[in-house]
């Protein structure tokens, strides 16, 4: 979870239950869980299949598969997950070859995910946090919702914790704010990020010419909480969406939604 890093919904019918505390990487609001550790997927989930059902809306062709995520945090969630799904879709599409990017913020969680991932030279791990400074005041702040209160799942709380965002870069306790990319059109971007972060991290990725279009695929956790607010309701404020398709995989504590993005002047696939 990146910058991802920001959760928060009431639980469904999963028995997966999280902490308040946890929920935010460790429940301070002194450190910024740009990528939650206790956000490693449950046993049994089975997002994969999700994952994978995404990926056949990606571009056709023989290209090796270009795939970004945000936020593995410890590399033993999603991560699993994603990769899980690239090798059962290559399998089934001529072997066709895949390489993942994906980012961690936080030091302490890079480091362990770097070192899940060191011996698959088809996973890169990098220790960058996908956000600018900008973009967190622009698309991150004006978003952040909740309880009048400075506790969590409280929008004191939140603001706090992204308050603190530069402040841990400086320590070093954090990457720098993003600055190396994928050297290849994605195709494909999971965000399992923190609550109000996406559009931020969205709209980062998308600043950087070539990297994306409209025939990209975009998979994230579409976190809720009271008030009937979710991610995809922030990010229809600021992206034209082409949404594909939701579900709420067995085993994740919330939905999932996939979907392309239209930038200005682009036209929607298939247009």
């Amino acid at each position: 979870q990146q910058i991802r890093s920001l959760h928060t919904k009431k639980p469904t019918t999963s028995t997966h239950k999280i902490p308040p505390k946890a929920a935010e990487g460790g429940g301070s609001a002194k450190s910024l869980p740009i990528s939650d550790p206790s956000r490693s997927l449950p046993q049994g989930t089975e997002l994969h299949k999700l994952i994978g059902q995404a990926l056949e809306y990606t571009r056709p062709g023989n290209h090796k598969l270009c795939v970004m995520e945000v936020g593995t945090a410890d590399g033993k969630g999603t991560t699993v997950q994603l990769v899980k799904a690239l090798r059962a879709y290559s399998a089934a599409h001529n072997n066709r070859e895949w390489h993942v990017s994906t980012y961690e913020g936080i030091l302490k969680l890079f480091q362990s995910a770097r070192w899940e991932w060191q011996q698959l030279s088809t996973v890169k791990v990098v220790n960058e946090l996908v956000m600018s400074e900008q973009n967190l005041e622009m698309f991150v702040y004006p978003h952040i919702q909740g309880p009048d209160t400075d506790v969590w799942p409280g929008k004191h709380f939140y603001r706090k914790l992204y308050n603190g965002t530069s402040a841990q870069i400086a320590k070093g306790e954090m990457g720098a704010y993003v600055r190396s990319f994928p050297e290849c059109v994605l195709d494909f971007v999971l965000i399992d990020s923190t609550r109000y972060a996406h559009l931020g991290i969205i709209k980062t990725i998308m600043e950087r010419q070539g990297l994306t279009d409209s025939e990209t695929v975009w998979l994230i956790e579409n976190d809720f909480w009271d008030g009937g607010g979710d991610e995809r309701q922030i990010l229809d404020k600021g992206l034209s969406l082409e949404f594909i398709a939701g579900a709420h995989p067995r085993g994740e504590m919330w939905p999932w939604i996939y979907f392309r993005v239209s930038s200005p002047g682009q036209p929607k696939h298939g247009a």
